[in-house]
């Protein structure tokens, strides 16, 4: 679960980062995801998600810190591997235990040779990913600002939350 909270707050941040979205949307979508999550925790897990050797909050907390000071270091947009996973991020969520399920057992039978099923499976899910985002997820972009578009007239299309403008 942390993930996917690290995952939507990076979505939100490298949308405004990259002038895809204004300030006030970034910052109102981050705190409902934060909030959201916060309360998702609290129902699921309990005391667990704050407390113990690992709490929850504290692994999203550090993910979400070391994203945005990585980003801070990039001065000219998103620097080109972040832009590709931001691109990537939701098949690699969305693809990331099916893929699992289907290399491990074949690279890694009763986890021996765990570290190369690791590599192989972190290299197909990557390629998975990119497919998704290549051939399913960009025409699918495409549309969605076509069709505003002919809603809306070309006024203020570019600054709906379509995600990731770029390669589309």
């Amino acid at each position: 679960m942390p993930y996917l909270l690290v995952i939507l707050l990076g979505r939100w941040v490298y949308l405004w980062h990259s002038d895809r979205l204004a300030t006030l949307p970034a910052v109102g979508a981050g705190v409902a995801v934060l909030v959201l999550y916060t309360l998702s925790q609290r129902h699921f897990v309990g005391a667990d998600a704050y407390s113990g050797a690992y709490p929850r909050w504290l692994a999203a907390l550090w993910a979400t810190v070391l994203f945005l000071a990585l980003l801070r270091f990039v001065t000219s947009g998103p620097w080109r591997p972040i832009a590709f996973v931001a691109d990537i991020s939701y098949g690699l969520y969305l693809f990331h235990i099916p893929v699992m399920w289907v290399v491990l057992p074949i690279v890694s039978p009763n986890g021996t040779r765990l570290t190369l099923g690791f590599t192989c499976t972190a290299a197909a899910l990557v390629l998975v990913a990119w497919a998704s985002e290549r051939f399913v997820e960009r025409p699918v972009r495409r549309g969605a600002r076509a069709t505003l578009a002919r809603w809306h007239g070309r006024k203020g299309v570019d600054r709906v939350a379509v995600p990731s403008l770029r390669g589309a």
